[in-house]
């Protein structure tokens, strides 16, 4: 039995940690989100120490941090089905790696950037780039991640879906269903990994309307605007919000050459959704 990887268990912020050495590498830090107390994750560190033994002696330290990274959050049979395939590539049983993508591989490779490089017609680089990796890396890839796109299928969304925290808001849940969504639509067109489309078009969730959203009075603007305990580039920030319609994000962007003092307007060549140029006219503007 090789020697298992040095490591320990520590909380954070009321969720548990695993921290192993792995191969040759600095230890890395896993979160054990079905671990609950410290037994349950001294428990569940020993197995993945044991996981990266294996892996280590048969010299697949490079595919070690996936492996117990979904080991880490896995229970039940979700959990002895990576243990199964650690035991096959250490047996020999598994020599050759399996050609077609990943589900985690064709997302890394989408919100990477790099499908907007190569397919420039058929994928649009998002600025929400950022936030779509975060909501993959924390519900999707440590379900179905190591998925191949050919076996993906409408059970493996499901299970997405079923996966997903209670406090979770409708619309919220709809934004990973439409990742999920895309993700598989990408293998179609234009990576043409897989013929159809695993998924029916009604799996991803209707939109809901928000919350209806609150407005100032001209008598609550002005006591704001006229309370000096509030910061007066604060004033003029929620000023200029409350008379030009924009968002917050549009406002922070907003740059000299995109403001034009003599038409008394703005134009937003750039705007959250990716729609063409809008203008914003002020209110000297409005009374010409």
């Amino acid at each position: 039995m090789p020697r298992l990887a040095t490591g320990n268990v520590y909380e954070r912020r009321g969720k548990w940690f695993a921290r192993l050495t792995i191969g040759t590498k600095k230890r890395q830090s896993f979160m054990l989100e079905t671990c609950k107390d410290e037994r349950s994750a001294v428990a569940r560190q020993a197995i993945l120490a044991e996981l990266a033994a294996k892996l280590r002696k048969c010299g697949r330290d490079d595919i070690a941090p996936d492996i117990i990274k979904r080991a880490a959050v896995r229970d039940g049979k979700a959990l002895d089905e990576v243990r199964k395939a650690v035991d096959m590539i250490a047996s020999g049983q598994v020599v050759q790696k399996n050609l077609t993508p990943t589900i985690e591989q064709i997302g890394k490779r989408w919100t990477s950037g790099e499908l907007a490089d190569l397919y420039p017609d058929r994928v649009k680089r998002r600025r929400s780039a950022e936030t779509n990796r975060y909501v993959l890396d924390k519900y999707v890839y440590p379900m179905v991640g190591d998925v191949a796109i050919d076996k993906f299928t409408l059970d493996h969304a499901e299970a997405v879906m079923r996966s997903l925290p209670p406090r979770l808001s409708p619309n919220s849940r709809r934004s990973v269903a439409q990742l999920v969504y895309r993700i598989c639509s990408l293998a179609v067109l234009p990576l043409r990994h897989i013929a159809v489309h695993p998924l029916p078009r009604g799996f991803v969730p209707r939109y809901q309307a928000g919350k209806a959203k609150g407005w100032l009075y001209p008598d609550e603007d002005a006591m704001l605007l006229g309370c000096t305990q509030v910061p007066l580039e604060w004033r003029l920030f929620y000023g200029f919000l409350h008379r030009e319609g924009m968002r917050r994000s549009e406002a922070l962007n907003t740059r000299w050459s995109e403001i034009n003092l003599d038409l008394g307007a703005i134009v937003l060549d750039v705007n959250k959704t990716d729609g063409a140029t809008r203008q914003v006219w002020s209110e000297r503007n409005e009374m010409r």
